[in-house]
């Protein structure tokens, strides 16, 4: 991994893409992910648009890159001053690799769909309201002055938790 690491620092550019290249075919970004796109798109019922297919696939790629380099640095530098014995240092990056970690896995899924809005990425998004919603029930309309707010139980299509109250994202208001 060392050598692999120096090369791409020291390397020029054509050794730079190799080593890419290798890594993302590793990670499973090659031929037969782009067959098999199409396929497991018959299942999930979506139409298989390819330029949204490659701007998924590369947002994955780029995000576990970055999320996992970050992580492994942090854990070398951990390893470093456990070596060293530097007992508020080993803390220090204990906590900054529990924090890298955290973050890592909170801001997915608000860069996913922040990254599909900009692209207007189908694989990025949520699915649409009419996918996620299965029924409507005890709808109510109130109407306040000007503002007419609709309320009611929504089943979703979504599996959940059996105490999961979803009443505070229903509740709309328009003007």
């Amino acid at each position: 991994m060392k050598e692999i690491f120096n090369d791409f620092v020291n390397g020029n550019a054509t050794t730079k893409l190799s080593i890419i290249s290798n890594i993302s075919t590793i990670l499973g970004v090659s031929v037969a992910t782009f067959v098999a796109g199409p396929f497991l798109s018959k299942f999930a019922e979506m139409e298989f648009i390819v330029s949204d297919f490659i701007i998924a696939i590369t947002f994955y790629f780029i995000y576990l890159w970055l999320a996992a380099s970050t992580i492994y640095f942090s854990t070398k530098e951990l390893v470093n001053s456990a070596r060293n014995r530097n007992t508020s240092d080993i803390i220090t990056k204990t906590i900054q690799l529990l924090l890298i970690a955290w973050a890592a896995i909170v801001i997915f899924p608000h860069a996913k769909y922040y990254t599909g809005n900009i692209f207007n990425t189908s694989y990025l998004l949520p699915p649409p309201a009419k996918k996620a919603i299965s029924g409507l029930s005890k709808i109510k309309v109130d109407e306040n002055n000007s503002n007419i707010t609709v309320k009611g139980k929504v089943r979703t299509s979504i599996p959940r938790t059996k105490n999961e109250n979803f009443s505070h994202l229903i509740s709309m208001g328009y003007q």
